[in-house]
Parts: C-alpha cells; structure tokens; sequence
C-alpha cells in the first residue's frame, strides 16, 4: 500500500513538472465531434488570409538582422502590399535569442522588434505566419531535454504575449523543416507535445504543421497529427526541380549545385506535368486528410536565368492557386529574391508573376550585352568573350575566370571578390575573358559572372548566354568594340560615341523591348533629350552587324 501511494506521489509530481514546462497529455483534453467540425471549416477559411504571400527569409532567421543581408524596413512592408500580396512569413531564430537556462526568456529587445515588423504588416491587413527556424539544437538533439524545455519555453512566452492579437491574420508555424536527427518518428512524437503547449493557453489559435524531412511533400504520408486537433493548416516547401531552383546553391552537402548552373525552365510539356504530379501528391494527402494546405517556402534562385524564373514562377503559382494552396514565396529580397533592396523596386516581371501573368521581360539582373569578337569567327580565330555588366558593385582586381567545354555548351566562370555597397551607386565593369580556338560548329556560351561579398559572405549571379557558329572559313575582323567609347554615363542631352564610322546606324530600346528612336550616328553624337528618365539599350551596326549592344542612362 505504502508502495501504491508512493508511486502516485511520483506521478504526480511529474505532472507537475510536466505542465511547468508547458506540456500535458493530449488525452486530458476532451475535444467534441461538432467542435472538431467548427474548427475544420474554420481553418480551411483562414488559410485563404494567407493566401498570396512572401517571406522575409534572410532578415529575422539570422544570428542577428543583417547579417545575412536584410534588415527589414516599414516600407518593405508597404511594397508587399501595395503589390497585392495577402501574408508575410516571418522566418525567426528564436534560439538565438533565448537565455540558455530556464526559463529561456527571448530577449526583450528582440522581441519588441518583432512586435514592429508584425504590426507594419497587420496594420496593412497582410497577415502574419511567425516560424521557428535554425533551431539547430533541437534537429541535432531531439531528445535533450534542455532543448525540449527551450521549445516549450518559446512556445508559451509567444503564446502568451500574442494572446489578443487578431486569431484571423497571426498564425503560429510551430517550427520550420523538422530534419537530421528530428525524424518523422520523433516529429510525430514531439509535435501533439508542442501543439498541447500552445492550447493550455490560447484554444483559437491556428497553427501550421511542417511536414517532415525539411517539409518535403513526399514524406507527408509519414505526418500524423492528432485527429483531436483540426485548427491546424499543414505545410511543404517546394524547390524543384532543384537542378534548376536551387542552382549554385553554396549550403548544399548532399550534392554541388554548382554543376547545375546554366539550367534553365522553359514550361515544356514534361516540367510542367513534373509540377503536375507534385501536385496532385499534395493535393490527394489535402483531401484524403481533409487538413487545408499552404506552401511555406517556394522559389527559384537568383543565379538562374531571368526568363526562366519568370516563367517557372508564374506557373507554380498558378498551380498552387489551382489546387487551393496558400503559399509564401522565399524569399523577399537576398538569395531567391524578387525584390531589389539595393534599388529599392520589385525585379522586373515578378510582381506579374506572383500575382498574375508574366511578361517576358528582364528582371533587373542580367548583364547589359554578351559580345564576341570576331563577330563571324572561324577554326583560326581565338574568340573573346565580353560581357558589360551595370551592378550596384566596383570591379575588383584579384579576379578568376574558369572556362569548362561540355559538348557544344561552353560555360565561362568569371569570379570577383567585392564589397557589396548598401547604396544606390552603380558602375559599369567589363568582363573580358579570352576563350581560345575551337572546332567548326554551333555553340552556346555561358558568361557567368559571381560576385562574392567580402562582407556578408553573400553571391550575386549574373548570367547571360549567346549562340556562336565557328566555321572553316576565315572570320571576320572585329576589332570595333574594343575602341567603341560612350560618354557620358549617365547621359542627359546627347551620348558621344568615339571611334564610329559616319554610316553606322543605332536604335534605343527600352528595357520592355520597345523601339524608342533610331537613326544615323553621323558626327557620333546621339540625340536622348526626348527620352524618359530611366535606363535603355543602345545598340549600333556597321553593314547589318552589331557592333554595340550596351544599357544606357537617361536623366534629366
């Protein structure tokens, strides 16, 4: 008897010490089958706040904001919703900022400051997804009670402070990608622990389930979340094809990305019926599970070609929106960017693509022109490669260039180590690499420029491509180029070209592909004082070829 009591004491003293750290036993919570309706219908409806939306990943997520190259400005907010998103993502590494014993208080600080970037977006009606990410401790050491405590921990100062915040427009994603050691089993295990945290203390709340394996939606028919639990949306990221959406990407330890740079996504039949069947995978574990989904992360990275993301983009989404996924895309301005902090504007296209049809247009990122000369090379010439390139960045002089030649597709490396200025300056830099002889035939080059900032470690790529056919003939001379000169830049009134015949003959474009005037170079002074402020391609010929093809400024 003496035995019986003192295992009952034991019992309860960890109940005690159980409910202290924010958890109790599902089973003590009695859930009815109309409520679990009420709160199934409202979920679903919920998940259409969210609807269109975009993460601030890179900003939060870091040790400390700005380091990974964000900090988050009000009227970053305000461009998300004047272009018609609903939601922002906010990916946050608590952890960072958490005591490291109990009761692992967040810091204040940190806190009020993410107070501020929630109420930018709510008081703008966007609505709010608040994560936890990196929390490395916990993927690698999922058992460690120290950092099961932590979580608890974070959960209920969260839940607690945002208690009366509008249950319509903040949501909590109880945290990011479960991967490592964080297995679908222990995920399983561990989550109905963290979602009881949250109901002791707020029952309205809807939160967001991560599926496991970094959200994979392959691996949501291993997700089992308590059938007494319905206001609840589940998520999965999607980045595929990751030879083409995760290109370049230097985290990677499973596999160089780098050998995939140059992949591009046309929407041909076989990539889009590829997005199909991810689709109906996620669309069929929705219904079957009649759980509403959201795509917590998706993009493509800014190495890849412009059009191809406009396009890739443009039709995932629309797929989602097809399927009645919410989605956030990843991510608002660093590494899968669609918006420009340095010039503080949407890439262009990608405001069309997330919210509606995309244009075939550039998005801010590709370099002004690709030359080679001779322009008409032959087995005898030893080609060169020029690409002008007009970025927020200065040229540096410890370069390196790599130069591979697989089948007909020569790909040119070039690599540059700078310091990425948080400005609005620009300059013009000239890349000229010397490719060599080759054999007759039809190739593409790929000039690839990578600037690595010293500062933040970060990779600004850019990409452009041009077909060549060498021939047996003799080539043709092309040493035009190199002497052309174009003054001033930015320009006003007239542009001055030095080293031009009298006949040559030039057209402005604008960056939509617009003609905007053309005539004769004559004394080598171009006329731009009728054009808009902004910038344009010049481009000249000599006897029907293109000698010039190079981005302009026009200000007034």
């Amino acid at each position: 008897m003496k035995f019986i009591i003192k295992i009952k004491s034991y019992l309860v003293f960890i109940s005690i010490v159980l409910l202290s750290i924010g958890w109790r036993s599902p089973e003590n919570r009695f859930i009815s089958a109309d409520n679990n309706q009420a709160d199934t219908a409202k979920v679903f409806n919920r998940n259409k706040n969210i609807g269109k939306g975009i993460n601030f990943g890179n900003a939060l997520e870091a040790p400390n904001e700005g380091e990974w190259g964000l900090v988050i400005k009000e009227s970053y907010v305000q461009a998300i919703a004047d272009a018609g998103f609903n939601s922002v993502r906010l990916p946050i590494c608590w952890s960072a900022h958490t005591s490291k014993d109990y009761p692992y208080s967040i810091d204040a600080t940190f806190l009020n400051r993410v107070d501020e970037v929630m109420n930018w977006c709510l008081k703008r009606n966007l609505a709010v997804i608040i994560t936890i990410h990196h929390f490395d401790d916990l993927y690698n050491y999922p058992d460690d009670p120290v950092y099961l405590n932590m979580f608890y921990s974070i959960w209920k100062q969260l839940t607690n402070r945002y208690l009366s915040v509008d249950h319509e427009h903040l949501f909590f994603e109880v945290l990011n990608e479960p991967e490592v050691n964080l297995t679908a089993d222990k995920w399983n295990l561990l989550m109905p622990k963290i979602i009881d945290t949250i109901r002791i203390i707020d029952n309205d709340r809807t939160l967001i389930i991560d599926g496991p394996d970094y959200a994979s939606h392959w691996s949501l028919a291993n997700l089992s979340i308590p059938q007494s639990e319905q206001n609840v949306i589940v998520s999965t990221h999607y980045y595929l094809p990751y030879q083409f959406a995760q290109q370049g990407a230097w985290w990677s330890n499973w596999i160089d990305l780098n050998q995939f740079l140059g992949t591009t996504w046309s929407g041909t039949t076989s990539e889009k019926n590829a997005v199909l069947t991810d689709m109906s995978i996620i669309r069929n574990w929705s219904k079957n599970n009649n759980r509403p989904v959201t795509i917590g992360e998706w993009g493509s990275i800014m190495f890849a070609d412009n059009q191809s993301r406009l396009t890739w983009t443009n039709y995932v989404r629309t797929q989602f929106e097809n399927n009645e996924f919410s989605w956030s895309y990843f991510d608002f301005g660093v590494v899968f960017k669609a918006y420009s902090v340095i010039e503080n504007k949407w890439l262009y296209g990608f405001v069309e693509a997330l919210t509606g049809n995309s244009a075939a247009i550039s998005d801010g990122r590709t370099s002004d022109s690709i030359h080679i000369s001779p322009l008409k090379p032959s087995k005898n010439d030893s080609i060169l490669v020029t690409s002008y390139i007009n970025i927020p960045n200065f040229c540096s002089k410890s370069d390196s260039v790599r130069i591979t030649l697989n089948g007909s597709i020569i790909k040119v490396k070039s690599y540059h180590l700078e310091r990425i200025p948080q400005g609005t300056s620009t300059n013009s830099c000239v890349d000229s690499v010397r490719l060599g002889r080759y054999a007759p035939g039809n190739y593409k080059i790929i000039f690839d420029s990578e600037y690595i900032d010293k500062i933040n470690t970060l990779r600004y790529s850019i990409m452009d491509t041009i077909n060549i056919q060498i021939t047996n003939s003799t080539g043709i001379p092309d040493n035009k180029t190199s002497l052309l000169k174009i003054y001033p830049v930015p320009a006003s009134q007239f542009l001055t070209v030095g080293n031009i015949k009298y006949s040559s003959h030039y057209r402005i474009i604008d960056l939509k592909g617009q003609l905007q005037c053309t005539g004769t170079v004559g004394n080598g002074r171009i006329k731009i004082s009728n054009l808009k402020f902004g910038e344009y391609i010049l481009e000249i010929t000599e006897n029907a070829n293109t000698i010039l093809s190079k981005k302009i400024i026009v200000i007034h």
